[in-house]
């Protein structure tokens, strides 16, 4: 049986390396890996003040969050009446 599938397969006379693909050279490989570093160093660029300056800062922005609270009452601007939230997992008021 191995001798015969052997037998089709030099018949068939399939090559038994692959052909060369072209392979990238050192310089633009270099050229490459520096885009795509400079991509990424632009997107982290543009995200930290969106995201992780919060995060390290909430003093600063509580600060800035109480300020421009200052003469809103919330029980006032609830739509419909609703009751302003309240920790369900505290004490209930009676």
């Amino acid at each position: 049986m191995w001798k015969v599938l052997f037998a089709l397969l030099q018949m068939l006379e399939i090559p038994s390396q692959v052909p060369d693909c072209t392979i990238m050279s050192g310089t633009s490989m270099r050229r490459m890996v520096l885009g795509v570093g400079a991509f990424a160093a632009v997107v982290g660029g543009v995200m930290y003040p969106i995201f992780v300056a919060p995060l390290l800062n909430t003093q600063q922005y509580q600060n800035m969050q109480k300020q421009n609270r200052a003469g809103i009452k919330q029980e006032e601007i609830q739509p419909g009446g609703m009751v302003v939230w309240s920790n369900p997992f505290g004490e209930k008021k009676d």
